[in-house]
């Protein structure tokens, strides 16, 4: 059993555990079958959550997290209130039962240390500089092998990264527009609204983009299969992931089979979404996705195809303050109001903006941050 920390958006950290709990069922143990392995305790911590579990099972948190940041497993911990205590513990760690070095031996370490007597990052770079010179190993700004130390009240915590490049990069989003809501938010979004199930509906985006939102309501219970995480390189991961055919252990799982529609009014940041769907498709699979380049201030509603048996949920993440007013993008999303088949409108928008529904009222509003954007989370519901 190993330690995992998961990092999350701060404050949704109670929404990654919910996460977890809903696909735990779905990884896989070592004989290819569904994980028999019962849920472990989550502890919380700011930004993310810490957990014990089998080694395999923790690995696949990558592949199956729509919501995480990164996941690090814990290596060693040890305490450490001058630098020589940190040196000799530092030395202990046999990186080549860590790493395979392959023809380079080059490690990346981020560093972070509070409410510790040892807090110059320098002096400890340098510190560690030192050690893995005398073990050959080179310090680089950026490879493969990554370690994340963190020290806190003079506790050192030595953890690897299994990750990468942030696991909000699902590699379809090649063409983006404007000032877009990053991939993990975007599901977190769903989440929060109760959107993520299986159950069968059409989600309608009238801003819809480079097409985040649509592409990330059909990704429940589907894994990254297609991108080179780093723990497939490490030596202590399980044989069976460094297998050629490992990936045929998760055909079972089937996307959930929402209608999606997105309507654009600018033909380019349109095309991009068009472009982001053929990439979709190929790292996934073939949503159920039409694009229309569509005003939806004008737009005739009875043309937009919508089935009045499935349920419609309107989510969006409209251009705030660039192309359309605060006054305008209300006023757009009230038009939509009058659909019969509407269960309910998500919206992303920034808090002053006032709503006017006339059959939706409020039923959450949430503080969210979108690059810095200091947003609410508002969901709607008929009265």
């Amino acid at each position: 059993m190993k330690y995992f920390f998961v990092s999350c958006p701060i404050h949704f950290e109670n929404e990654l555990i919910k996460e977890i709990e809903g696909f735990w069922h779905l990884m896989m143990d070592l004989d290819g079958l569904p994980t028999r392995e019962a849920l472990p305790e989550f502890e919380i911590d700011k930004g993310g959550v810490l957990f014990k579990c089998s080694l395999h099972l923790g690995l696949q948190i990558n592949l199956f997290s729509h919501i995480a940041n990164r996941v690090l497993l814990r290596h060693i911990d040890f305490k450490a209130r001058y630098f020589d205590q940190f040196e000799k513990e530092f030395k202990k760690i046999d990186f080549s039962k860590i790493f395979n070095f392959k023809m380079d031996k080059k490690i990346t370490i981020e560093i972070e240390s509070s409410k510790s007597r040892l807090f110059h990052e320098k002096n400890l770079t340098e510190t560690m500089t030192k050690i893995l010179t005398e073990k050959k190993i080179q310090l680089v700004s950026d490879s493969e092998n990554r370690i994340f130390i963190r020290l806190f009240n003079d506790i050192v915590t030595v953890s690897i990264d299994t990750t990468g490049e942030h696991l909000h990069f699902r590699g379809y989003r090649k063409h983006q527009g404007a000032a877009p809501i990053r991939e993990n938010l975007a599901y977190l979004t769903l989440q929060i609204a109760g959107l993520t199930t299986a159950n069968q509906k059409t989600i309608l985006d009238p801003f819809c983009g480079s097409g985040t939102l649509l592409f990330e309501s059909v990704l429940n219970g589907i894994p990254q299969l297609n991108r080179p995480f780093p723990f497939f390189n490490l030596q202590i991961t399980p044989a069976l992931f460094k297998s050629p055919t490992w990936i045929k252990n998760y055909k079972w799982l089937k996307p959930t089979q929402h209608k999606l529609l997105g309507l654009e009014k600018d033909l380019e940041t349109l095309n991009k979404a068009v472009l982001n769907q053929k990439i979709f498709s190929d790292l996934y699979f073939t949503p159920n996705l039409t694009f229309k380049h569509i005003d939806s201030s004008k737009c005739e509603l009875q043309t937009l195809d919508l089935s009045a048996a499935d349920p419609l949920w309107i989510v969006t993440n409209p251009p705030y303050g660039e192309r359309l007013s605060s006054e305008e993008i209300p006023a757009i999303l009230k038009r939509f109001e009058s659909l019969e088949m509407l269960r309910g409108m998500i919206v992303l928008h920034p808090t002053d903006w006032k709503f006017q529904f006339q059959r939706l009222k409020v039923s959450q509003s949430i503080p969210f941050s979108n690059q810095g954007l200091k947003l609410s989370l508002s969901i709607f519901k008929p009265t």
